[in-house]
This record gives C-alpha cells, structure tokens and sequence, in this order.
C-alpha cells in the first residue's frame, strides 16, 4: 500500500471585531458550545440532542432508530475535512474511493456499496441533497464542507418512515452553526490551500442572520506509470477545487438558507481515459429554502416550509484515443472526446405539526409533501458526430435523442404519521407509517416501530423495525446513448426490511452500545445482460430488478471512554455476519483518542479494513494519522 504523508498548517482565528454594524455594535463572539472537550463530561457528551430520527428533539439513547452524532468539537479535533471522511467512523459506514467518475467517493453502509450512495440520504437542515439523476451525493456533492457544522446526525439503518426515498440503509444530517464567528486557514502540501468564513449577527431581537463562505484547491497526488483501459501508459494527477457559501436568516419564526457549491476536478481518468489538460468535471448545486415555525397553544407546534434547487453537471474526458478503428477499416486520425452535460431542477412543499398529550406522555407528529423534480435540460458533448462520425474539432452538445437521458419530471406526494407514547416509567413505544406516491411507478408504503426499555441496571434495550424504499434514478430509468449502461423505464423501486436490537450500558466514564442487525432487501436494481432494444445500439448492459432475495446481517460495537476529564476515547467495530456481495470488508474498525491540555489538543485516530473478496489484489490495511 502506498504510504502518504500529509502535512497541514491548522489556523483559527475567532472574529471579534471584524467590521462595525450601524449601531456600532461589534461582532459577538460564539458561544462555547462543546467546543472544548475538557470543560465537558461524559454525561454532557452523550446528551447532545438529536432530531433525525423522529424531527423532534432527543438524545440518542431515546431516539428510536440506531444513531451517531458528531459535534463541531469532534470535527475539529479529529482534523476531519471534509464530511465523507467523517462517516468512517461511524459504526457500519465505510468510505472509498471510486474512480469511475473521476475519483469519487463510494459511501457503502451496513455491508452494501453503490457506485453513487444512492441508499444513504443526505440532509442539510432537513434539506435533501441528493440529486435526482443520480439518486445519491458521489457525483454532484463531492467533498462536503465542514467548517459551518454545528453537529452532524446519523441514523444508521432505514429512515423512509419519516423521509421517503434514498433513506434506505441511513440518513445523514448536517446541522449548521448560526451562532459563529471565525476564520479557518489550511496550507499543506500538494499546494494545498483552504479559507473557510463564520459570520453571525444579531441585528436586532427578531432577526439574526449568519453566513459561511469557503475555497479551496490543491494539486492532487502525483500517480507515476498509470495505465488506462485503453492500454495507454502516463503520468497524471487529480487536482481539485471548489467553493461553499451559506446564508442563513432568521426573522421571529421564519428561516431562510440558501447555499450555493461549486467543484471542478481535472486531469486523472475520468470515464477510465488517461488525457491531461482535457478530462474535467464540474459541478454546482444551489437551493433556497424557507420554513416557518410556530405554536398554536401549548401543544401543537407547526412547520411549513419550501424550497428549490438546481443542479449542473459537466464533464469531459477522451473516450477514443488517436488511431482507434472505430469501424473495419475506419481509423480516427484525432482523439475523440465525450462526456455528459446535464441541469436539473427539485420544487419541494412541506406541511408537518406535532401534538403533545401532556396527560398521557405522548407524542404525534405528522406531515404532507409534494415534489416535482425533473431534467429540464441534457445532452452528449462530442468532438466527432456521434452518427456519421465525422470529425468536427469542437466540442459539440448533441440533444433530443442523441442526448444520453430525457427531459423528464418526476411527481411525488408524500404523507407520515408517528406516535410515541410511554405508557409506563422505563418503557417507550414508537410506530409510524409513511406513503409515497410517484408518478412514474406508482405507490409504496413504509412502516417502522421501535420499543425502547430502560433497565433498573443502567442499560437500555431497543428492538426496532423499519421498511425503506429506493426509486430508481433517472440514469437507471433513461440512459442511452451511454457507452456503460442502458436505461430501464420499468423498473420498480428497491425495498427493505430490517430488524434491529440494540443494547446500551452506561458506566460512570464510559458507554457501551451493542448492536444486531438483519436487512431483507427485495426488487435489487442491479446492471445485468444487455436488453433487446433498437434504442441499444451500443450493446451495453441495461438494469433490472433482481427477482431472487439479497440482504446483509451484522454486529455493529460502539464504546466512549473517559478515563479522565481531559481524555476521550472513542471507537467503532463492525463485524459482517452476512453479505449478498463481496465489495466490502467483513470486518472494520475506528479509534479515536482526543487529549486535552490547557489551550492545547492532540488527537490521534485510526480506520482499519480488512480485505474485500472482489479486490483479490488489496490487502487489509490500517490507516493512523494525528491533529495537533
């Protein structure tokens, strides 16, 4: 395995007085708020609220799924990122490196990998960033910034019941920081160069507003003598860079966010080809959202919100090198170039409440959406006519059906409902039940329930059950004209089951979490043998649903340790009992040790994985670096 070595030059510099506001005032400084690990305990750590599991506040022990949280505080110390790096460790996550489309991350969890992560759905302040063509976040939402987050939530399991689609094996949400100011500097090697920017003002009672801006780059990594699968052989490197911005505002009870991001990588292989100077990808997604929420008495809260967003994707990269005989006898005399360029768009309504019976100690909580997302414009970039293949020099967009999917919407409504209720001192009871209905393939309906019992010992039992749907992305659906895949318009969403039993004891300085769980997944969409279609006429593979039964079954271990106040000890283990494929480890592991002394960090942390059958040429490795 290759050794790298990273070096990286770590500034923060709270704002106190940035500039003067037209009262005067200056910037306020941000609260500490578990910034500093040693002015905590244990018992602090572990009652950070939470509301990803059931849109309403608690800690993880109550909250009725299986679920990790990451603070700001831990972010910083571990040195994490970029949030892809994050979820390494968190119990049954695993993050990869994928290089089919141009060095992306793979994110797999509970023990199944998709090229794109599409089955893990990713919020930001409840706002979806999953794209639609794509289904997940490898492709549009690269390196997601950290430098804003106030704490990151993650359900590991299913989470359909409350969010619909793409919440099938976890949810991620990102909470943001609204109450920060500071600067963040990274200089390191590679050329590697970050600024991040907190920004926060109370301009008067009823109104705050917060902002976040962020760039970076870097050179990427030197790779010597890469072959690509066209049998050439070149140096290359994988430079990236990007930008975030954020603005949050809020009046009474109104919020509004708007984000914008951008990232531009080039070089390396995209699509597998070995061109420096001409393979490139860049992406941006924007959205605006609003939300209104308020009391109607002492026990009905409401929440009624919109958003919008818009997502671009551009790419590049030789598909035909020079001298290739495209046809007998027909041999280019310059290389041919392709790639995608894709816009799409995503209109979300949402109406939800919570009601509380105070006499019963119960909770209701419900809601309705409607979402319209759709490709409102795509098409194939070539150099050469893509029928005729004569030779054009520039690069040429190529719509309607020489594009490679469709301008298409997809309708969706959605409507929940949950109750919780503790009937008696140390047992609570959860059960809720969501339907979509799409347009495109009709309805589904998700059930989940969860029974959580405190012991008189200090542990605390969950038996949990949840079902979770995946609807096939538009690149499964309508691809053509791909050289990698054929669409399917019929086919039908992939579904799970899953049981899970989850055990925590808390000690005085630690916590110990043992978890089993069991997934059933049916309707697997998978890439099989090449469909009989007059539309097909490069011969490639189309998608199908698998008819028979996959599924994954495992052991995930989890403990925080401290000794004393300024240490924390934290780890991860995860244990496959069973695997419908052999693209993961059965066996991986984190460590995380944080010190605190005075005005002074040091963290040390780990990944460990073990070798995965279908890499036969990757051996199990361990990953160790440090913060100070």
């Amino acid at each position: 395995m290759r050794k790298i070595i990273s070096l990286y030059i770590y500034v923060e510099v709270c704002i106190f007085a940035v500039m003067l506001m037209g009262n005067g005032e200056l910037l306020a400084k941000s609260k500490p708020e578990l910034n500093d690990i040693s002015e905590y305990s244990l018992s602090d750590l572990l009652n950070v609220k939470v509301q990803v599991a059931s849109k309403s506040e608690e800690t993880v022990e109550e909250a009725p799924s299986s679920v990790t949280v990451f603070t700001a505080a831990d972010i910083q110390n571990m040195g994490i990122s970029n949030i892809e790096e994050l979820l390494n460790f968190a119990p049954g996550f695993q993050t990869t490196l994928d290089i089919e489309q141009g060095t992306a991350n793979r994110i797999s969890s509970r023990g199944r990998t998709t090229a794109l992560s599409e089955s893990i759905l990713f919020l930001i302040n409840g706002q979806r960033l999953n794209d639609l063509y794509t289904g997940g976040i490898s492709i549009i939402n690269r390196l997601i910034a950290v430098e804003n987050i106030k704490q990151v939530e993650i359900i590991r399991g299913p989470g359909s019941a409350l969010y619909g689609s793409n919440a099938f094996l976890g949810v991620v949400n990102i909470v943001t920081e609204t109450d920060k100011n500071n600067v963040t500097v990274k200089v390191g090697n590679m050329n590697s160069r970050d600024i991040a920017i907190n920004f926060s003002k109370k301009i008067s009672n009823s109104l705050n507003i917060s902002a976040f801006a962020k760039a970076f780059s870097d050179n990427g990594y030197n790779y010597k003598n890469i072959t690509d699968v066209f049998g050439q052989t070149g140096d290359t490197h994988d430079p990236v860079k990007g930008m975030d911005a954020f603005l949050t505002l809020k009046f009474k009870n109104l919020t509004i966010d708007a984000r914008h991001m951008e990232r531009s990588r080039e070089d390396f292989l995209v699509f597998g080809g070995l061109a420096n100077h001409i393979n490139t990808e860049k992406t941006k997604q924007s959205y605006i959202s609003s939300n209104y929420s308020g009391n109607i008495g002492k026990n009905l809260k409401i929440d009624i919100g919109a958003s919008y967003m818009e997502d671009h994707w551009n790419a590049l990269a030789l598909v035909l090198p020079e001298g290739t005989e495209v046809a007998p006898g027909f041999i280019i005399m310059n290389p041919g170039y392709s790639g995608p360029f894709l816009n799409s768009n995503n209109l979300n309504i949402h109406a939800d409440f919570t009601y509380n019976f105070l006499k019963i100690n119960a909770t209701l909580i419900g809601g309705i959406s409607y979402m319209r997302t759709g490709i409102t414009h795509v098409a194939n970039l070539f150099n050469y006519d893509p029928v005729s293949l004569e030779y054009m020099g520039n690069i040429t967009e190529f719509e309607g059906e020489d594009s490679f999917n469709n301008e298409i919407y997809r309708n969706v409504f959605g409507l929940y409902v949950q109750g919780k209720i503790v009937p008696i001192k140390r047992l609570t009871i959860t059960a809720g039940l969501r339907y979509d209905h799409y347009n495109d393939f009709g309805g589904t309906l998700n059930p989940r329930a969860a029974i959580i019992y405190n012991t008189p010992f200090g542990g605390k039992f969950k038996a949990m059950f949840g079902a979770a749907f995946r609807a096939p992305n538009f690149l499964e659906l309508y691809d053509k004209n791909n050289p990698v895949d054929f669409g399917n318009a019929d086919l039908n969403p992939e579904k799970i089951n899953t049981f899970e039993f989850a055990y925590i004891h808390n000690f005085k300085k630690a916590q110990l979490v043992l978890t089993y769980f069991h997934n059933d997944i049916d309707n697997m969409i998978i890439l099989g043998q090449i469909p009989y279609d007059p539309r097909n006429i490069l011969g490639v593979p189309g998608f199908y649903n698998y008819e028979g039964e996959g599924g994954t079954s495992g052991l995930e271990f989890e403990f925080k340790y401290s000794p004393i106040k300024s240490l924390m000890v934290y780890g991860t283990y995860t244990h496959m009992l069973h695997l419908t494929n052999e693209d993961v480890s059965h066996n991986f592991a984190s460590l995380v040790l944080n010190y605190t002394m005075k005005k002074w960090n040091i963290n040390l942390k780990g990944i460990f994985r073990d070798k995965i059958k279908n890499l036969p040429s990757q051996e199990s490795y361990t990953l160790i670096d440090g913060t100070v």
